[in-house]
Order: C-alpha cells, then sequence, then structure tokens
C-alpha cells in the first residue's frame, strides 16, 4: 500500500503534467544524465524548432523588443516568430 506522501508525489506530478500543453512536451526522452552531463551550447537544439532556438539564443531584452516590434506575436508559444 501506498504511503501518504506518495500519493500525494503521484497526484503533484499528474497535476504539473496536466498543466504542460501537449505541444510544449519533449517528443523524445532525455538522455541519462550521465550520457550528456553539459546540457549547455546546442545540445538543446535537438529539442527545439529554428523559431524557438531564436528565441532562446537571444539575450533576454531582444525577444521583449521582438514583442513590441510585433516579429513575435504574443501567442501561447514560439511557434509564431
Amino acid at each position: 500500500m501506498s504511503s501518504n506522501w506518495e500519493m500525494a508525489g503521484s497526484a503533484k506530478r499528474r497535476a504539473i503534467l496536466g498543466a504542460i500543453p501537449e505541444e510544449w512536451r519533449l517528443r523524445e526522452p532525455l538522455p541519462p544524465a550521465g550520457e550528456y552531463p553539459d546540457i549547455t551550447g546546442t545540445f538543446l537544439h535537438r529539442y527545439l524548432t529554428d523559431a524557438e532556438i531564436a528565441i532562446t539564443e537571444n539575450p533576454s531584452r531582444r525577444p521583449c523588443r521582438c514583442y513590441d516590434d510585433r516579429q513575435i506575436e504574443r501567442r501561447g508559444g514560439c511557434e509564431s516568430v
């Protein structure tokens, strides 16, 4: 029988996953941490679209200016660059 903390943890995991839109989820599982200890640089590019890379590779103020200039639409995702 599961203890209270296990049931609470399971419910929390389901709630978190339920709050993430399906299109935001990774389609492939990430490799084990020991396989890729450094995930900076271009490692994550394999999981992102070109538009998402363009957003995430810019300094933090640039995407804000892109929103203001309407280069990036203010929709729920990054697919509109």
